[in-house]
């Protein structure tokens, strides 16, 4: 946001904008800005201010010591909090740069005193600012904390005019995020000299090439500021610790402090697969393991060879816990380090049918915390329908590098290779941080690729980051040699004799299944039928995406009008849940031609929930005889001359609805002509059922049409209407 465009407030949506290139950015902010006002606040707007005279004596050791003078007057507060029973509070303003303090005289029973204080305060430029501390005085006890504010030195070097000097209002904070504060303070101030530039050390210019490809950064630790408080009496022992993938230095700690002033220097190197430096800010314990107050990252892609200043705010050290602080730090990045090079592992003994991909994973970056000290020790874990390959683990790590290639066994008809990012507990389970998935519908053997992805949650997790992954496809999986078919020749020529058709069905796997249990996955199966004839694959333990592999002969009954697969999740107690279904006419299939590919699933009525898809391969090896139907002889003896006689057969039906609890029917049929009625057997637990069934009927003179009705049997209670139609005569 240029500063020369705020002419009053601003309040605008600001699309956001690429800082590297393998960023993928979208999406805008709506920010408000609204310059801070010289006068603002509900008291003292018309105080004389005192002139703003510095101190010889401060100024003469200040200039001794190759330090600046700030010269800051403090003016007044407004809208404190209330500390005291009377409603009011007897506040005075403690003034902190370095190791130099000065206060305030104390105003009684005000919610908004005046001060008017000028004070000349010794700066030096490697402090990161000037703070402000406002407390409650008390006659007995500790005096009660009512809000800090600070001037940060970048601001304090801008005003060097004693003639305009510079007159803000600051809002007060806590010290903690559980510190109720209200208020703000306003001061005026000018800086009358300058402190001394500190020069920046130079990083090491001979630096020797490890010839592993490593690179490596350079960085000076400037100071932070207004950080949390970890500490009861408000204060905190920092230090800071940059990180490199696991490379790391740490600098000393500075005691109870918010705003500690650091000047260290370091050089680490910069593994292959590094993307940044991570710099966590801690609070130092005697006991117990030492507090992060927050951490901020140093990307690479960011930096070059010369030096640069960077003040970067420090990210929450827990996602439920808010940001607070800011670190200065000179960095430079000596040299870059090498591009990760995919290998080509060998590859082990793999299961009939199967393919093998060769998965390079790089490193990650922006992980999800998983653990209450800030951190995650993270893994990978990778498999696409056989048995599982992982990384190591990293431990401590929200930006880990890997760069570590391991084989992953593909099954045959699986989709997709499923990337799992872990973290490691040494007690219970391993919790999922988030998923990708690589597809792997358009690869190419031998092909390499790449790519930054963004880990997505798959059953609700936290998942927050990005891993960088390589891949490659080193031997393609193979349906025909994983599948197998088991058909006894006599028997399948008893059957043909008998009128049967017979159909392969090979069921390789589904994808994108609806989650039926609690743990936001299935046990799912398939069941294949045609008429009567039901087969079923394995169960597939709690996975949205199974393999199965599986090869069926399944046979045609005569009449038979469609084959169905229908996939459920299987359940110990209580009935399977239907998952969705796809249906074949089997009129549509041409004798030898194979009809293959991914299948959508689809409802069998209406308010079920359903996802997903199954990947199938189906070939008719030959067709069922027409059915051969026996007609019922219901005509009287003596027909009367006007009759006709009716000869009508019922093949089958398909896609009825289902009535009872468990997703299916039991239909018959009812045949209606004017008085008489007649009924066909009841077909047990489908909705597609072959009834082969003749009737012979006899029909009277001006008979329009004969009206079949479809029922579902019920033991209990009348039978279920499932529709009607029409045969016009």
């Amino acid at each position: 946001i240029p500063v020369d465009v705020i002419d009053g407030d601003i309040n605008k949506w600001f699309e956001l904008e690429k800082l590297g290139n393998d960023t993928i950015v979208t999406g805008s902010v709506e920010i408000v800005v609204r310059p801070v006002s010289q006068t603002g606040g509900n008291a003292g707007t018309d105080v004389e201010l005192a002139p703003l005279e510095v101190d010889a004596g401060v100024k003469k050791k200040a200039l001794q010591a190759d330090q600046g003078v700030l010269v800051v007057n403090v003016v007044e507060a407004c809208d404190l909090q209330a500390a005291d029973v009377s409603g009011s509070s007897d506040p005075y303003v403690q003034v902190v740069s370095g190791k130099s303090v000065a206060k305030t005289r104390t105003i009684k029973k005000t919610l908004d005193p005046v001060f008017n204080q000028v004070f000349s305060i010794a700066v030096t430029n490697e402090q990161p600012c000037v703070r402000f501390n406002v407390f409650d005085w008390d006659m007995l006890g500790s005096h009660d904390f009512l809000g800090s504010c600070f001037l940060p030195m970048s601001e304090v070097m801008k005003a060097q005019s004693s003639a305009s000097p510079n007159t803000v209002w600051l809002e007060l904070e806590g010290r903690k995020p559980t510190d109720v504060i209200s208020g703000k303070l306003r001061v005026s101030f000018f800086l009358d000299t300058a402190p001394t530039q500190v020069d920046v050390p130079s990083p090491p210019s001979d630096r020797p090439d490890d010839g592993q490809g490593n690179g490596s950064v350079f960085f000076w630790l400037k100071n932070a500021y207004n950080l949390l408080a970890a500490d009861s009496g408000g204060t905190s022992d920092p230090y800071i610790q940059v990180d490199v993938a696991g490379n790391l230095f740490k600098s000393k700690t500075i005691k109870k402090t918010l705003d500690p002033t650091f000047v260290e220097s370091g050089v680490l190197d910069a593994p292959i697969g590094s993307t940044v430096a991570e710099l966590r800010v801690y609070d130092h314990d005697m006991v117990g393991s030492d507090d992060l107050l927050g951490r901020a990252v140093l990307r690479f892609d960011e930096l070059g060879p010369s030096m640069r200043e960077l003040t970067l705010p420090l990210d929450s050290p827990r996602p439920d816990e808010p940001s607070r602080g800011y670190i200065t730090v000179v960095a430079a990045l000596l040299s870059l380090p090498g591009k990760p090079v995919l290998s080509s592992p060998d590859i082990p003994k793999l299961k009939a049918g199967f393919g093998a991909m060769a998965i390079n994973v790089v490193a990650g970056r922006h992980l999800h915390s998983a653990d209450t000290n800030g951190y995650s020790d993270p893994y990978v874990e990778m498999s696409s329908g056989g048995d599982k390959a992982k990384t190591r683990v990293i431990n401590k790590s929200l930006f880990p590098v890997w760069n570590q290639t391991v084989v992953v066994p593909v099954a045959p008809g699986s989709p997709a290779v499923d990337v799992v990012l872990r973290d490691h507990d040494a007690l219970g389970g391993d919790d999922a941080m988030g998923r990708v998935l690589i597809s792997l519908e358009t690869l190419k053997v031998g092909e390499d690729k790449e790519q930054w992805f963004h880990l997505e949650s798959r059953h609700g997790e936290e998942a927050s980051g990005e891993l960088w992954i390589q891949w490659r496809l080193v031997q393609e999986p193979s349906a025909e040699a994983a599948i197998t078919f088991d058909d006894d020749p006599t028997e399948r020529q008893a059957k043909t004799e008998q009128g049967y058709g017979c159909v392969k069905v090979a069921i390789m796997s589904g994808r994108d299944l609806v989650a039926m249990d609690s743990g936001g996955t299935s046990d799912p199966f398939a069941n294949i039928s045609i008429g009567a004839q039901q087969v079923k694959t394995k169960v597939r333990k709690k996975t949205l995406n199974p393999i199965w592999m599986q090869g069926f002969v399944v046979d045609i009954e005569p009449g038979a009008p469609v084959l169905e697969v229908a996939v459920f999740d299987y359940d110990r107690v209580g009935a399977n849940d239907f998952m969705g279904r796809a249906l074949f006419a089997l009129s549509d299939f041409e004798v030898g031609k194979v009809k293959a590919g991914w299948f959508p699933l689809t409802a069998r009525m209406d308010g079920e929930t359903v996802s997903g898809a199954v990947q199938i391969s189906i070939t008719v090896t030959h067709m069922p005889a027409a059915p051969k139907i026996d007609f019922a002889d219901k005509v009287p003896e003596e027909l009367p001359e006007s009759h006709g006689i009716l000869k009508l057969a019922v093949i089958s039906a398909r896609e009825l609805m289902a009535a009872d609890s468990g997703g299916t029917s039991d239909p018959f049929i009812k045949l209606q002509i004017h008085d008489s009625t007649y009924r066909s057997k009841v077909i047990k637990k489908t909705l597609h059922p072959v009834f082969n069934q003749g009737f012979r009927i006899a029909i009277p003179p001006g008979t329009p049409a004969v009206t079949i009705t479809v029922w579902d049997h019920d033991r209990l209670g009348s039978s279920d209407f499932l529709g009607l139609c029409c045969v016009p005569l």
